[in-house]
């Protein structure tokens, strides 16, 4: 029906896989919105709702496990409050909240659950420690120092993000020997491989999951993490709920959704109230009406709620109140419906081979950057028609973060960074004044680098990688570059430029053509500068064939 694997066989085993795991994460509120509509039948007042924010990439570690539970015991006790979790990646560096549906009732509050590495005030936590999860044959004690740890080879799984970024400073801080690898956590359990230490924080494991041939040995040393709970504003209705998460978070206990209805009923009642009436609404689902009022009633019968008044003159609703609240219902469930569709889309080209490239941007077609893109990646493109390759265009700052969140497999960078390993790509290309010709004599050849002080600069913003390089150098001679604006947008500068309004510093390649056609002049710092292009990928990654593929090829015919 979907078109797309979501079990794999490995090891004489059998798991949900990647894309499973990912679809999974909206099964949760699809079985909330049933839930909550299930109990409407107990209460005749108002209904209200409550949001709950919380960090999620797949579906199935402790903190689904905990809300489920949570929400289904509070959905008991208050049946007219929803419960309504909303999630965000906690893979990505810059969270987004996917699912947006919001009911029109009124809002009690929002509990918002986050990944922290230190602790925050108005927070409740949740503390994790950092462990070794290994197999039982390697007799590891329970509780280990970090100087045990320093001479064995760690894997790091993908983990959330703000994890991520607490362990690798540890690591460096510790000189730890670690690796990183581009499957998730929630795999390893599945692994037969006996000869690894997999690192990994205590909030990420659950006992459900894990097997009995497994250990954990918690590091001592190593600083705790956070699941840290909030509410935006006091009320006990939420006091509650995260009252019962908190303890839900402890139980092993296995438990289980109840279901009501089908999804089928869920949209043809919302077919029906989008139709206006159950004739019309029959006609264009290609039923007839009598069969259409057959399943409309065995949804009411399965809710135990009367959701059609069945009696509609001219000036009667279609829909009784509880109707009402079940259409908005309806609405969220066909929004998550629309999402499962773009991400089952979204594995399906991740099935096939691909990678991702990134690339910083560029002004001028005769770059050196924009020659390798078309010519090079080409050539290699044409030797392996079935991978997919991808390419995105970022700023320096943006292609490491990308690195980092295994967004982009291989990244072409122009300066360090202590997350990823370099190579150079090309020789060294001098850096100089790019200005209008109406600004300076033809005399002038060269500048030194205090001579910019008579120049209205433009110059890329902090964090850009040029930027970069010019402060470093400029830090070295002593001296502080004033500029009149920071910008990052490169056909913005270009303009500026151009038109006499500022001058400011490239490498020549970046305006190769401009220079060529004496729209722009390029003039000589000293100092020298130099920039290198570099091909870059995440530091201790195990690449895969294809990652390596490219990465030679690009390093031995560039």
């Amino acid at each position: 029906m979907l078109a797309l694997p979501l079990l794999q066989r490995e090891h004489q085993k059998v798991y949900v896989n990647e894309a499973g795991l990912y679809l999974a994460r909206y099964i949760m509120p699809m079985m909330v919105l049933e839930n909550f509509a299930a109990q409407l039948y107990r209460e005749d007042t108002e209904v209200y709702w409550v949001n709950i924010k919380f960090p999620l990439h797949f579906y199935g570690h402790r903190i689904c496990r905990a809300l489920e539970q949570a929400i289904q015991y509070c959905q008991q006790r208050y049946p007219n409050v929803l419960f309504w979790p909303q999630s965000s990646d906690s893979f990505d560096i810059r969270p987004v909240q996917d699912l947006q549906w919001q009911p029109s009732w009124t809002k009690l509050g929002t509990i918002e659950l986050d990944w922290l590495t230190e602790e925050i005030a108005d927070n409740q936590y949740l503390e994790g420690k950092w462990c070794l999860l290994s197999r039982y044959s390697y007799s590891l004690a329970k509780n280990i120092s970090i100087n045990e740890i320093k001479e064995q080879k760690i894997l790091l799984p993908r983990i959330p993000w703000k994890l991520l970024q607490q362990i690798s400073a540890l690591s460096e801080q510790y000189q730890l020997n670690i690796e990183y690898l581009n499957i998730d956590y929630k795999k390893v359990f599945f692994t037969d491989n006996e000869q690894n230490y997999y690192l990994l924080n205590s909030l990420l494991i659950d006992q459900i999951e894990l097997s009995d041939e497994w250990q954990i040995s918690y590091i001592e040393d190593l600083p705790k993490s956070c699941l840290g709970i909030k509410q935006d504003s006091y009320n006990p209705i939420m006091q509650d709920f995260i009252d019962i998460y908190q303890k839900c978070f402890f139980e092993t206990q296995k438990f289980s959704w109840q279901t009501h209805s089908q999804l089928k009923h869920w949209q043809y009642f919302y077919r029906t109230i989008k139709a206006g009436s159950i004739s019309l609404a029959a006609q264009q689902l290609y039923m007839s009406q009598s069969a259409l009022s057959i399943q409309l009633k065995q949804l009411e019968k399965n809710l135990n709620l009367q959701l059609l008044q069945r009696s509609v003159g001219k000036n009667k609703q279609l829909m009784t109140s509880k109707g009402e609240i079940f259409t908005e219902l309806c609405e969220a469930l066909c929004e998550i419906l629309d999402y499962v569709a773009e991400k089952c889309e979204r594995y399906k080209h991740l099935y096939n081979k691909s990678i991702v490239l990134g690339i910083l941007p560029s002004i001028d077609t005769k770059s050196t950057l924009i020659k390798m893109i078309v010519e090079q990646v080409d050539i290699w493109q044409q030797k392996h028609l079935d991978v997919k390759l991808e390419i995105v265009e970022e700023r320096h700052r943006y292609l490491i973060d990308g690195l980092r969140n295994n967004e982009i497999n291989i990244a072409i960078v122009e300066a360090d960074s202590r997350w990823v390993v370099h190579y150079p790509l090309q020789k060294e290309e001098e850096m100089g004044l790019v200005i209008s010709p109406t600004l300076i004599e033809d005399s002038i050849k060269e500048l030194n680098w205090l001579d910019l002080r008579n120049f209205n600069l433009v110059l890329p913003r902090k964090g850009n990688g040029m930027r970069m390089i010019i402060d470093q150098h400029c830090l070295g001679l002593g001296i502080r570059l004033d500029w009149a604006i920071e910008s990052d947008s490169l056909n913005l500068n270009q303009y500026w430029v151009q038109k006499g309004k500022y001058a400011t510093i490239l490498p020549k390649s970046a305006v190769a053509s401009l220079v060529e056609a004496k729209a722009l002049r390029f003039v000589r710092l000293k100092p020298t500068l130099n920039r290198v292009l570099r091909l870059a990928h995440l530091k201790n990654k195990s690449l895969s064939p294809i990652e390596s593929n490219l990465l030679h090829f690009l390093l031995n015919d560039v």
